[in-house]
C-alpha cells in the first residue's frame, strides 16, 4: 500500500484497549523502515497517560507508548502527544500539571525530553480550536509561551525545565480542518512563533555525515567523465557539414514550432483566466451556503472533485470533512448524517 500510493510514512495513534498493541510493533515498524530506507517517516500521537511512566522496561499501561518510542527512538522521526481530552497528569519530577496551562504542556514534554527522545523529536499536539476537542484547548499565547520556555530553559510559570531544549520545534495541531474554519488562525500563530525563535542547526548523526560524503565522491565522478566526453566528441562536431538547403530546412521547422508555441501558450493563458474567473465566482456563491447543506451547494456550482472525512471529536456517529472545488475548499460537519457547511477558503 505504501509504495502503491506513494505514502512517505505511518503514523501511530492506539487509543483505548488498543494501545496494548504498541508492545508489539516495534521490530514491524524498524523493518518497513530499513525497507524504504531513513527518509521513511514514522510518528505517534500518544494520550497523556500513557507516557506517565518513563521506565523503559516498564509492564504498566502508563508506560506503554514510552516504551515504543524509546525502542526505536533511532528511527522515530516524532512524538506529538495529545495535550487534549486529558485529565490532571504528573509532570516532570513529580511536578501536577493541570490542563489548559503552559505547565501542562512543558513539565509533561520534559518527560520525554530527559527520557532518551531529542528535543527535535518531541512535539506539543493541541486543538485548533474550541470545538476542536472536549476539553484541552488553549489559546496560541499559551502555547507561544511553552515553546518559548521549552526553547530557552526558562519558567512557563510555575515549572522550568531542568535546561534548554535549543532545537525543540515542534507544534501539531487536531486539526487542520478545524484551523480552516477559523481562517487558518492557529497555524499563522504557530508560524510565528517559529519566526521569533533563534536560528539553530539540527543535530546530525554520524550516518548522515557518512552518506553525504559518498554522495560527494559520486558527483566529483560524475563531472570528471562528463568533462572527458565532452572534449572527445567536439571535434565532430564542428566537422559535420551543412548545406544551404539544410539550413533553410532547419530555419523554416523553427519558425513554424514557434508559431505554433505562440499559439499554445495564448490558449493556455485564455483557459487558465477563465478557470480562474469561474473559481472565483464560484467561491463567492458558496461563501453564501455557510450555513446550508453541501448537496444546495453542489447543485449550485457542480461536484466537489476531492473529499476528506474524518471522525467528529464532539458526536458519536458524526462526521467532518474538507470538500475540494475548483479554487476553494468547503468545510462541512455532519447533523444526522447531512453535511452542513460550516466554512469556505
Amino acid at each position: 500500500m505504501i509504495e502503491e500510493y506513494g505514502f512517505e510514512g505511518v503514523d501511530i495513534d492506539f487509543e483505548g484497549s488498543a494501545v496494548s498493541g504498541t508492545d508489539y510493533i516495534a521490530e514491524a515498524l524498524r523493518t518497513v523502515h530499513n525497507h524504504f530506507g531513513d527518509d521513511f517517516i514514522i510518528t505517534m500521537a500518544p494520550e497523556t497517560y500513557y507516557f506517565q511512566d518513563t521506565n523503559p522496561n516498564g509492564t504498566a499501561a502508563t508506560s506503554a507508548y514510552y516504551r515504543l518510542a524509546y525502542k526505536i527512538k533511532d528511527i522515530l522521526t516524532i512524538c506529538y502527544p495529545q495535550f487534549y481530552n486529558s485529565g490532571g497528569m504528573i509532570g516532570y519530577n513529580g511536578f501536577n500539571a493541570q490542563v489548559g496551562t503552559a505547565d501542562f504542556l512543558t513539565s509533561l514534554a520534559t518527560l520525554l525530553l530527559e527520557n532518551g527522545l531529542r528535543a527535535d523529536q518531541v512535539a506539543l499536539g493541541l486543538p485548533s480550536t474550541a470545538k476542536a476537542a472536549g476539553s484541552g484547548y488553549v489559546s496560541t499565547d499559551v502555547i507561544n509561551t511553552a515553546v518559548k520556555a521549552l526553547v530557552n530553559g526558562t519558567s512557563s510559570g510555575s515549572f522550568t525545565a531542568p535546561r534548554a531544549y535549543q532545537s525543540f520545534r515542534g507544534v501539531m495541531t487536531w486539526s487542520i480542518n478545524w484551523d480552516v474554519t477559523n481562517n487558518y488562525a492557529w497555524a499563522k500563530a504557530m508560524d510565528k512563533t517559529m519566526d521569533e525563535l533563534p536560528t539553530t542547526e539540527q543535530p546530525t548523526t554520524t550516518k548522515a555525515t557518512e552518506t553525504t560524503t559518498k554522495t560527494t565522491e559520486q558527483t566529483t565522478t560524475t563531472q570528471e567523465t562528463t568533462t572527458e566526453e565532452t572534449t572527445t566528441e567536439a571535434p565532430t562536431t564542428t566537422v559535420a557539414p551543412t548545406t544551404t538547403a539544410a539550413k533553410a530546412e532547419k530555419q523554416t521547422k523553427k519558425k513554424v514550432a514557434k508559431k505554433k508555441t505562440v499559439v499554445k501558450k495564448k490558449t493556455t493563458t485564455k483557459t487558465t483566466k477563465k478557470a480562474k474567473n469561474e473559481g472565483s465566482s464560484n467561491k463567492s456563491i458558496a461563501k453564501k451556503y455557510v450555513g446550508k447543506s453541501l448537496d444546495s451547494l453542489t447543485a449550485k456550482v457542480g461536484n466537489y472533485k476531492k473529499m476528506e472525512k474524518y471522525k467528529s471529536c464532539l458526536e458519536e456517529g458524526e462526521y467532518d470533512g474538507l470538500f475540494y472545488f475548483d479554487g476553494f475548499i468547503v468545510s462541512a460537519s455532519t447533523k444526522n448524517g447531512k453535511w452542513i457547511i460550516s466554512g469556505v477558503e
